[in-house]
């Protein structure tokens, strides 16, 4: 069966970060595919300063094409002609009703665990779907992780036991192709002590965030260095 991770978000615009995010999924095989759902209203959000949708789509389009796996990445307007504010539970339900050949799961940041109770029929969301947590920046630092529905149970999270929302447990999966890179973190990060005006030394200990799948140290970097040292 055909696997498809949505990437749910605003995308105002697109930037690195997200790229590399779903190029990381589509490296470590979590899917086949990897759609940007561009969502033109959040309904948990109350922004008057996003910039048009058709314009936020086209952004999308030119990142996916851009990127190595463009053929394994889609830009989806399903939003757009649904009733807004658009919710993730009735997008799911059309993308379903529309392809039945294909699996979904999601993608979310990980300020969304916290949130989820808040959302339009979560139980059926998290009973039915897989869904995938990426560390953001501004957020304490954690591993790509999955999250799954346990009833009755507490979740265990690196020994600790939590709970989100009534009645929702959720079991934490660390990712196991992750690899420790700190000891080229260390070099790198030194010779930045040493020489920082040299951006591309940011590249390069972006790329090794990258790898250890802490985007947001990632983007930090990669916000950091040349357009033309942070191509992939």
């Amino acid at each position: 069966m055909h696997s498809v991770i949505l990437y749910f978000g605003s995308f105002n615009p697109v930037h690195k970060g997200h790229m590399a995010v779903a190029e990381w999924i589509l490296e470590q095989g979590l899917c086949n595919e990897v759609w940007f759902v561009v969502s033109p209203q959040n309904p948990l959000k109350r922004d008057g300063s996003l910039i048009g949708e058709e314009e936020r789509l086209a952004m999308v389009r030119l990142a996916a094409a851009a990127s190595r796996y463009s053929r394994r990445m889609r830009a989806c307007d399903v939003e757009f002609s649904l009733p807004r504010p658009s919710y993730t539970v009735d997008t799911l339900s059309v993308l379903t009703e529309r392809y039945p050949d294909t699996t979904f799961s999601l993608l979310v940041g990980s300020d969304i665990p916290g949130q989820i109770t808040q959302w339009k029929e979560w139980r059926k969301l998290l009973d039915n779907y897989k869904i995938y947590v990426y560390p953001r920046r501004g957020t304490r630092r954690r591993p790509f992780r999955r999250l799954l529905l346990d009833r009755g149970k507490d979740c265990a999270d690196g020994g600790r036991r939590r709970r989100y929302g009534s009645g929702c447990s959720q079991r934490v999966y660390q990712n196991t192709g992750i690899m420790e890179h700190r000891q080229e973190i260390e070099r790198l990060t030194a010779a930045i002590e040493a020489s920082p005006e040299d951006m591309t030394l940011y590249a390069e200990r972006g790329k090794i965030h990258f790898r250890a799948h802490d985007f947001g140290s990632a983007l930090n970097d990669f916000n950091r260095s040349p357009k033309s040292t942070t191509k992939r």
